[in-house]
């Protein structure tokens, strides 16, 4: 018999504007370093959703914990969701994307032992490396697609 895999849930936050004069969105990325999970990657904030804890909710603490900023929940869009299966580890993942475009408080890196200082860039030049999946993500939520896969 086949065991069942473990399945995971996620958040992702996509804090995002628009910019007039390149006329273009722009979002706000962090690199990732010392998590062990692609350091030195270019990423979005986000986590693991606690218990019976909802994605809405994940994501407003989330945003807390690493940005320092609130959020409330009519300020939170749902633009994707991520179905990632990984094989070797016998896991599904499912992240809930959220587009944000308000927010109370000055950002700022909560947790400088998981993540740079956040940068905004637009999404015609995307940092490199980025975290490939997020990085499909990104390149979905912009031709309005709300559902990206991978096997990894």
């Amino acid at each position: 018999m086949v065991e069942k895999p473990r399945l995971i849930t996620g958040i992702h936050l996509l804090l995002r504007r628009f910019n007039n004069s390149l006329s273009e969105n722009e979002y706000l990325f962090h690199k990732r370093v010392g998590t062990g999970f692609f350091d030195n990657y270019f990423s979005v904030p986000g986590g693991h959703i606690d218990g019976f804890e909802s994605p809405v909710d994940c994501a407003i603490r989330e945003s807390q914990e690493e940005l320092g900023i609130s959020i409330r929940h009519e300020d939170l869009h749902f633009v994707n969701v991520i179905y990632r299966i990984k094989v070797p580890e016998n896991e599904v993942r499912i992240d809930f994307c959220y587009a944000v475009t308000k927010w109370q408080g000055e950002i700022k890196s909560n947790e400088p032992d998981k993540h740079s200082d956040a940068k905004w860039y637009p999404f015609s030049k995307l940092p490199q490396p980025f975290v490939p999946y997020i990085e499909q993500a990104i390149k979905d939520i912009e031709n309005k697609i709300t559902f990206t896969q991978t096997v990894v």
